[in-house]
This record gives C-alpha cells, structure tokens and sequence, in this order.
C-alpha cells in the first residue's frame, strides 16, 4: 500500500477502441465465430497494452478503454498512440 489516501490524482491518456459495424456484425448468422475472434483480439490487445505499461480500465461489449500513466521516462500520449500502432499493425 502506497499509504495515500483515494482520490488518485495521475497524469494519463485514456485510450477507446471500438470495433466498427460490431453490432451489425453481432447479428449475422456467424455470431460465435465473431465472439471467438472479438475475446483473442481483446486478449492481444491487453498483451500489448501491458508492454506499454498501460493499464485496462474497462471492456464493454466491443470496446476497450485504457490508460497510460505519464511518468519521468515517458510521455503519456507519444506511448498510447505507439500502443495503438502495435495493436493495429
């Protein structure tokens, strides 16, 4: 324990993916394919995001919204969008 007391105040950028035509796509015939593909895509993006040293805040149906702390060797916003390269490379 860091012995600080909440609310955390922290520098960060907060990243949202969503996948377009999602719930367009939910409804073909091939939902369970869609849903196996929807969990490994979440599943390498949460390997990536932790490279980065983000943090999953929340996954929402198709979405995925994290975050990265700004800290003394990087710069919040320059990691996220690297985050967002590599997971979409």
């Amino acid at each position: 324990a860091s012995g600080i007391k909440p609310p955390y105040y922290f520098q960060a950028s907060l990243v949202r993916l969503d996948i377009n035509r999602y719930s367009e796509m939910f409804l073909s015939p091939n939902r369970e394919k869609l849903v196996q593909l929807v969990n490994e895509f979440f599943q390498a993006t949460a390997e990536i995001v932790s490279l980065y040293d983000g943090l999953i805040y929340e996954f929402i149906g198709d979405e995925i919204l994290y975050y990265v702390k700004e800290n003394a060797e990087s710069n919040s916003t320059e990691m996220a969008l690297a985050s967002v390269r590599d997971i979409f490379a």
